[in-house]
């Protein structure tokens, strides 16, 4: 159908099948939902963060990947502890990235309330204590950042992606 005009879906959520018009469902089942609207990108900047260390050193490798898929440039993404072999960024519009002692707590926790940061990404260790959930948390370079010290946040980013183990709990 035409871009403003509702769908009719129909089957499986991760298989959907479109119909418009004419077309009607198996009865008992389908609903109408509105066109799709077009992406945005979040607003803001956008922050990658890797807290590395020997149990997981991919983290630096995770994080410089999805800079480089970000980065409209398409160009190498550096740090600045990263190897001197490393070019710089040329576009302004590429993302923020901290990874190994950049990823402190001090410094995460700056961007996380940052009003001008829009997306964060966070590749590191986290830990679900359902005894005491407020406890839990995410390891940063320097140290444990807890669910607490999340919350006490004056304002976080619009999206936020975790890539640890125990973080989708």
């Amino acid at each position: 159908g035409g871009s403003g005009r509702r769908r009719l879906i129909v089957g499986h959520r991760r298989r959907p099948l479109a119909l418009s018009g004419r077309d009607r469902p198996p009865r008992g089942c389908g609903r109408l939902v509105p066109p799709p609207r077009p992406r945005r990108e979040a607003p803001g900047r956008t922050v990658l963060i890797g807290a590395t260390d020997d149990a997981a050193p991919a983290v630096e490798d995770e994080i410089r990947g999805i800079a480089a898929a970000i980065d409209p440039t398409g160009g190498p993404v550096a740090t600045s502890d990263s190897r001197p072999s490393m070019p710089a960024v040329r576009s302004a519009a590429a993302p923020e990235v901290l990874c190994g002692c950049e990823a402190g707590a001090d410094a995460v926790l700056d961007r996380l309330a940052d009003p001008g940061v829009g997306m964060v990404h966070l590749a590191c260790h986290g830990r679900f204590l359902p005894e005491a959930p407020h406890a839990s948390g995410l390891r940063l370079s320097d140290r444990w950042v807890s669910v607490r010290d999340l919350m006490a946040l004056p304002r976080t980013p619009s999206v936020v992606v975790l890539s640890g183990c125990e973080t989708g709990g």
